[in-house]
């Protein structure tokens, strides 16, 4: 595995964490008939949010996100965390952490022995669609990470010019990208061919 810094590692992770949130609601989607009912049990009353499920789509998709991060900086320091293996355990470890302490204690959501076990195994089942994805993303990420932390770098920046200047510069940096990913691409295997042994 190629070494990261640690700022593309989080963004790296973020970025897989967020396809991690699409592999779940993907599985949600695919096993909707079988989803047990919530348990709404001492559960805090809502503010005055406008559209819930656009809320809670939001709060999952950043959650997803930065636990994605944070699996970022561990896979950097633990490369055999990006393995199916290490993806199913920091699944069910977002799960424990997310669904068994953050939310009910913030109560928005039943304690864990308020839930029946088919409501237990149904999110764990979500949640390591989750991991296994965000690993299997983050693996193709690092593999690609010259390419990819040049595309978040240049994709921040056009962000942070003038409105008016967001158009040129982006067709800018996508024809960088173009030139750039070939010339890395022929650099990487002339370095190969350089290390072989001569005899």
């Amino acid at each position: 595995m190629s070494r990261l810094s640690p700022w593309a590692a989080v963004c790296g992770g973020v970025a897989a964490g967020f396809v991690g949130c699409l592999a779940r609601d993907l599985f949600f989607a695919l096993t909707q008939r079988w989803a047990p009912a919530p348990a709404t049990e001492g559960l805090v009353r809502r503010g005055p949010v406008v559209n819930e499920k656009r809320t809670a789509r939001v709060v999952h998709y950043a959650f997803g996100s930065s636990m994605g991060g944070l699996f970022g900086l561990v896979a950097v320091t633990f490369p055999s965390a990006v393995t199916l293996k290490g993806g199913l355990a920091f699944g069910l470890a977002v799960w424990v952490l997310g669904d068994d302490i953050l939310l009910p204690s913030f109560k928005l959501a039943a304690w864990p022995q308020h839930h029946p076990l088919k409501t237990h195994l149904y999110a764990i089942g979500a949640h390591m669609a989750y991991g296994a994805a965000t690993s299997a993303c983050f693996a193709g990420i690092v593999r690609s990470s010259t390419p990819v932390t040049a595309l978040l770098g240049s994709l921040y920046l056009t962000r942070n010019v003038p409105k008016l200047l967001r158009p040129p510069a982006r067709r800018l940096a996508k024809r960088g990208l173009r030139v750039a990913i070939p010339v890395r691409r022929v650099a990487t295997t002339l370095n190969g061919l350089s290390r072989k042994p001569m005899f």
